[in-house]
This record gives C-alpha cells, structure tokens and sequence, in this order.
C-alpha cells in the first residue's frame, strides 16, 4: 500500500506541476539509493519513510550513496521530527 504517493501526486498536480511517481522500494539500502538516482532527474525530489532511525531505516545512508548533501536531518516538531532537506546540485530533496 502506498497511500503517500496519491497524496503527493494530488498536492503536486494541485500546485501546477506534473508529478513523476517512481516505484515503491524496500529497506535495501543500494535499492533506495538507486531510486533516489532515478529520481535525481526530476526538479524537485520527494521522498516519503525511512527517515528514522531504526535499524531497517537505510534512507540516509542512501542519500549519502545517492551524492544528497543534507542541509539537515530531523526537525524538533510534531508530527515530523524525522524530516530531513538536502540537495544534489540544484535538485532539492
């Protein structure tokens, strides 16, 4: 089930671009950075999980993987404490 990608897609269109909906990926850290590659194309990259920090939570090493410069990583609110902002070039993410 991936509800986020629907509801994404929806506040994308709504905000007047087209959105590019990649393919769910498992806590495979190489798979993770692999989509983060494939999606490196795009304006802006969203990722939706995998912020945490338990031990299947690869998201940030795969960012790294994937060349993604974090600007920062978590955010003292709630929800959304595990958010995290960093760019490829100039690819937010």
């Amino acid at each position: 089930i991936n509800s986020n990608a629907y509801a994404l897609s929806a506040q994308v269109l709504e905000a007047g671009a087209e959105p590019l909906v990649l393919p769910a990926v498992g806590d495979d850290r190489a798979a993770v950075a692999e989509a983060i590659r494939a999606g490196l194309g795009a304006d802006v990259l969203l990722l939706s999980g995998g912020v945490s920090v338990g031990d299947y939570d690869v998201v940030r090493a795969a960012l790294a993987d994937a060349g993604v410069s974090l600007a920062f990583w978590k955010v003292d609110m709630k929800p959304g404490k595990p958010l995290s902002f960093g760019r490829v070039g100039r690819v937010p993410v």
